[in-house]
Formats: C-alpha cells, structure tokens, sequence
C-alpha cells in the first residue's frame, strides 16, 4: 500500500497524528526544499534532501559551497 503524502515540516513533533504515522512507518522520506533540511537532519529515518543551500551554516553543515543544488541521502537509523 504505497502512499505519497505532502506536508510542510517545520517541527516534526508538531505534524498532526496521522501524518506522523505515515512517517513513522514509511521506509523513506523526500524531502525538499532547505526549510525542511533544517528540521528533519536531525530526525532518524531514511531521508533523502534535496535542496538548494541558501546559507554558508546550511552549506557548512552538508559539505557544500552556498548557491549548491544537493540530494543528499541519510540512512535510516534506530528509532527512539
């Protein structure tokens, strides 16, 4: 049962119930868009980023120069 979901996440502890299930149970996450790396690089799981890196913190942060257009992959790890 493949489902695709939309969501804005700014706080992933904020999202309502259902949408959090999605992403507790998902086996992946795309994510796009810098305002979603920000949240979500903290976050367990497999995400995948892809985003246009609009500040030397966030270009720090992944290893990139601003201005950069990155897909990054994050592996899934253990749940708390």
């Amino acid at each position: 049962n493949n489902k695709i979901v939309t969501a804005d996440i700014w706080d992933i502890k904020s999202i309502n119930n259902a949408i959090l299930k999605l992403y507790n149970n998902s086996k992946f996450i795309i994510s796009k868009g810098q305002g979603n790396y920000e949240p979500l690089s903290n976050e367990m799981g497999s995400i995948f980023f892809l985003l246009k890196v609009k500040c030397h913190v966030i270009a720090n942060n992944i290893g990139v120069d601003k201005g950069d257009i990155v897909l990054k992959a994050k592996q899934r790890s253990a749940r708390q």
